[in-house]
Parts: structure tokens; sequence; C-alpha cells
């Protein structure tokens, strides 16, 4: 939860109820209460919720009031002077240029082994030289002194077909982050067919702490659309090398794409995964997310696509099953202040040639290029791809996200469908934009996250339900 400065009331200064409050009445007379901004979640009886009313229009501070100051500490009441949306956008900005944290996305291949119908890119053979290996290393000397955190996606393509790059690089990385103090953490996005025994038995040691694999419904579903360049399906293959997660501390993260072609499958899915006996592993769990259909190679999946309120209506019945079977906790939203990678100024996607992008979804088209890491004299942020980028603003009045309540934890989300809205506006040219599925589905998911923390479980996100 974000730690808020602490205020000193005084009696000649207003409060008023947070801009980023959302609230859900209950059967029992309570009323949840969930700010988007903190990320506090509490739950008020009925003599606490009136005492809560006179902040609607302003009031000074109650300073003898227990429940007054749990209102202050979690940020369901701010000064009347405060404006909150500036406040989002520092802390937004203050998040974008983190010195002491760099993130970076490494394409060890764009190569893969898959043919997906609805796939983004645009695959190439071949694997990472020794020479981009040595730029991104010289890259992270340069930068060493400031670090506090350096953090790797392994991509692609899919990254195993060049896992000796993986082990390469990550072994020099652990060496630097070790010399210069810094806190090393990897995770990988992997179609999950080649991570057998052995791999996922070097996870742990390549600090790799979670693997994203996707499972897209039953095998049924699965493989006509997951399936090799030769034709034959994955489904088998991919469930029996999630088995090896349960000798490792690295997690899968299986996620389940989702279209108007596979909805009905989701739940035979959970109830293989569970047969399988991947059910009840802390470190293996499974969440869904709506296909989209963005750059041109997946353009023609785009009949398929579902809006995200339509999605997240269907969201909510498979988390339940999920969460019921052992498979998921309730993902509780967070706060994503500094939004997508692609807009952070000093964070890149490196393919295996040095090209250097802003967002995944661009990999392996050299028109969305930014620079590349051989090439110290092409300096990227001259780049017009990378002003391109730069120039988005989440805050831009343009956008609906400026005044929605919901942005502190989407904050927009994917940016390319702003940026390159030419490549995927709707028909009426609007820009479409990707806000989380809880600005449609929290009246359906507030209640379930109380219910599931009063019960003593966790979830992504709070650590206790506060009750007032």
């Amino acid at each position: 939860m974000l730690e808020l400065p602490l205020i000193s009331p005084q009696h000649n200064r207003n409060f008023t109820l947070s801009r980023y409050n959302h609230l859900m009445s209950q059967p029992d007379g309570t009323t949840l209460m969930y700010n988007s901004l903190t990320g506090a979640l509490a739950t008020f009886d009925p003599e606490s919720w009136q005492r809560i009313q006179p902040y609607r229009k302003g009031a000074p501070f109650g300073t003898v009031s227990e429940v007054d100051q749990h209102l202050l500490d979690e940020g369901f009441i701010v000064p009347q002077e405060m404006d909150e949306i500036v406040h989002l956008k520092g802390l937004h900005t203050a998040a974008q240029h983190d010195p002491t944290v760099w993130t970076m996305t490494i394409c060890p291949t764009i190569a893969c082994n898959f043919k997906c119908d609805y796939c983004f890119e645009v695959h190439q053979p071949g694997k990472m030289s020794q020479a981009v290996q040595d730029a991104i290393v010289d890259a992270l000397v340069q930068r060493a002194q400031v670090l506090q955190r350096f953090v790797v996606t392994w991509f692609g393509g899919e990254p195993t077909l060049a896992w000796d790059v993986i082990q390469a690089l990550t072994r020099r990385f652990q060496d630097i982050c070790a010399a210069n103090g810094i806190e090393y953490s990897a995770a990988m996005i992997s179609n999950g067919f080649l991570l057998d025994e052995r791999k996922v038995g070097e996870l742990d040691a390549l600090q790799i702490t979670n693997v994203q694999i996707t499972l897209d419904g039953g095998q049924e579903y699965h493989d006509t659309r997951r399936i090799l360049h030769s034709g034959k399906g994955t489904f088998d293959r991919i469930v029996t090398n999630l088995a090896h997660f349960a000798q490792v501390e690295a997690a899968a993260t299986i996620r389940v794409n989702v279209d108007d072609r596979n909805e009905q499958g989701v739940f035979a899915l959970i109830d293989r995964l569970c047969a399988a006996g991947l059910s009840g592993h802390e470190n293996i769990s499974i969440y869904f997310a709506a296909i989209t259909s963005t750059t041109a190679p997946s353009q023609n999946v785009h009949h398929h696509c579902m809006s995200r309120r339509s999605f997240s209506k269907k969201e909510v019945a498979y988390y339940d099953y999920a969460v019921a079977s052992g498979l998921a906790a309730m993902p509780f939203p967070t706060q994503n202040y500094a939004g997508c990678i692609a807009i952070q100024p000093e964070q890149y996607v490196v393919q295996a040639d040095g090209e250097l992008h802003k967002c995944w979804n661009t990999v392996g088209q050299k028109q969305y290029a930014v620079g590349n890491i051989l090439d110290p004299l092409r300096n990227p942020i001259s780049s017009a791809n990378y002003q391109r980028w730069m120039k988005y603003d989440v805050f831009d009045g343009k956008l609906a996200c400026t005044t929605c309540t919901w942005a502190p934890s989407c904050m927009g989300g994917c940016p390319y469908h702003a940026v390159y809205h030419e490549q995927t506006a709707a028909p009426d040219a609007e820009v479409y934009l990707e806000c989380t599925t809880f600005k449609y589905n929290f009246r359906d998911m507030l209640p379930r996250f109380a219910e599931y923390l009063e019960s003593g479980n966790e979830v992504k996100g709070p650590k206790s339900l506060c009750s007032i």
C-alpha cells in the first residue's frame, strides 16, 4: 500500500472524500470502500458510515474520532484543497524516472517453435550474438553505480530456444549485481513447450522467479491455435512440463488468452489442470486475459476479440471457479504509477540482433525500432519512433484517463493503442484504451475480496481488510 505523507490536522482545515474511492453497499448493511490510489480496502458498519457523510461536502477533521483517523491514514479522505490528479501525475513522473531501478526486456532470440494464429510478432531465425550480449553487459556496468534493482524479462520469440544465451548473460548479470550491491531478479514469457525438467530445475539458480506460460482452454481449443509449425498440438507436453514446477521455488503463472472461440473452454481447462495435480501449489496459479488485435500480424483475429467490458463480466466467473479449485488467489487491483515500460524513458526491448524497441508488440518489425545497441552513435532519443512514444501522456485531456477514478490501477493500459492508434483504431477512430477490468466488474469483485480476506486468505494486494 502507498505510504501517504503524514498530515497534521488543523481545526480550520477541511477534508473531503478521495475521488479515487469506490463504494459497494452490502446486504448486511455494511459498506465496502476501496481506494484505487492507495490500495486500501475497508468495510464500514452503519454507524461509521454515518460518520463519514460530512466529508462528502467537506468537513473539519474529527481529531477525537478513530474513524476519521483510519480514513486519513488509508487515503479515503484528503485535504479539500488537494488536487489528487496532480498528485497522481507526480507519482507517475517519479516512478517513470526512478534512476535506481532499471527494467530490461531481452529477446535472446525472436525465433519461435509455435505458429499461433493471434501472434503479434514477426519472427526471425537466429539467436543473440556475443557482441550483442557484451553490449548489454556494458550498459549494465555503466549504470551499476546508481542502480539498486535490475529486473530482466526474458522474451522472444520463444526464449528457451536460446537457453545457453540466458545462462551466459545471467551469470554475468549476477556477478555485476553482486559486486555492486544491486538486487537482481528475472521473469520469463514462454510457451512452455521446451521447459523440461532440467530447465525448470535451473530456474532458481538463474533467479528467474516467475515464468508465464499460456494454455488457451482445454486441449480441444488450445491445440487448434497454439500449434507447432508442423501443425502438431502442444497441450499435453506443456501440462507435463508444468508439473515440474512443484519441485522448485520459481512460480509458473498460467495465462489463458480468451476470445469468443474458447471462452467456454476455460472451465474444462481448470478441471484438467486439477486432474493433473497442479492445484494447491503456492507457486502454480492461473490468470485470464482478453486477446487483443494490435499489430498487423494479429489483425486477422480482430473479429474474435471481446471488449474489455464484455470480458470483465466473464472474468468474475473464471476466478470464482479457479479460486474454488485451488488454482488462483483473488487478483486484487494494484497500483501501477509508472505505467507500461514502453513509456518509461530508459526502458527498452533488446532483440537478438541488438535492435532496440520500446514495446513488446513491435518485436521483429524494423519499422518500429528506435535504435540498435551495437550502434552507440545512433542515440535512441533522437529517433522519431522514440519521440513518438515519449509524446504519449496518459494525462492528455484527449484521453479519458485524466478523470478516470481507476487510472492508478492501469494508467491507460497498453499505450500502443494510443501511440499507434492508426493501427488499432475502431471504425469511429476513437482511441482504444485497455482499461483495467476492475473498472467494469468491481461491484462483483469487491465483495469477493472482502469475503476472501475475512476467511483468512491472502490476495495479491493488501495485507488485510480494515474494519471501521
